[in-house]
C-alpha cells in the first residue's frame, strides 16, 4: 500500500511540475505569416557541395545548385505545412538567435561558407559560419538540409 501511494505521490508531483514523460506537453510550433529561410552552402578549391535555396511561408523553395549537388541550375518544388513546422522547430531547438552573427578565421585559406538567414514572427537574423561554429550550429545546418531534402524538384525553366 505503501509503495502504491508513493508513486501515486511522484506521478502527481511530477504532472504538477511539467516534467512526467507520460503527460508530455508539446510545444506549439508557431509559423509566422513572415517566415523566410535563406541557406546558402559556397563552393571550396575541393568536391563540396554549393547551392542557395530560398523557402518561404508558402512553402515554396527555389533552388539553385551550383557545383557537387544532385540538382544542378534552378529548382522549385513546394514544402508542405509539416515541413515548414519542422524547420521552425529545428530552429528554435538550436535557439538559433542566440548564434553570433559570423564564424570565421581569416587564416584559414579554403573553407566552406554557410550562410543561413531566418525570419519568423518578425525575427530575423543571419548567421555566417565559415570557421570555428559551434556544434549546435553544424547540427542545425544538416537537420535543415534532412528537413527540405534533395528530392522532388522540379527543373525551373
Amino acid at each position: 500500500m505503501r509503495t502504491i501511494l508513493l508513486m501515486v505521490s511522484i506521478f502527481v508531483i511530477l504532472t504538477v511540475a511539467g516534467t512526467n514523460p507520460l503527460v508530455a506537453q508539446k510545444k506549439k510550433v508557431k509559423l509566422g505569416k513572415d517566415f523566410l529561410l535563406q541557406m546558402e552552402r559556397s563552393p571550396c578549391r575541393g568536391n563540396c557541395p554549393a547551392y542557395v535555396l530560398t523557402v518561404d511561408a508558402s512553402g515554396k523553395v527555389s533552388y539553385e545548385g551550383k557545383r557537387s549537388v544532385k540538382n544542378i541550375g534552378k529548382y522549385k518544388k513546394t514544402l508542405p505545412t509539416t515541413k515548414l513546422k519542422e524547420i521552425v522547430a529545428a530552429m528554435n531547438a538550436s535557439n538559433y538567435f542566440s548564434f553570433s552573427e559570423k564564424y570565421d578565421n581569416e587564416n584559414i585559406a579554403d573553407a566552406v561558407t554557410w550562410t543561413i538567414s531566418y525570419t519568423n514572427r518578425g525575427q530575423t537574423r543571419q548567421v555566417i559560419d565559415r570557421y570555428g561554429a559551434p556544434e549546435s550550429l553544424k547540427n542545425l545546418q544538416e537537420k535543415l538540409e534532412k528537413i527540405i531534402g534533395e528530392d522532388g524538384y522540379l527543373k525551373d525553366e
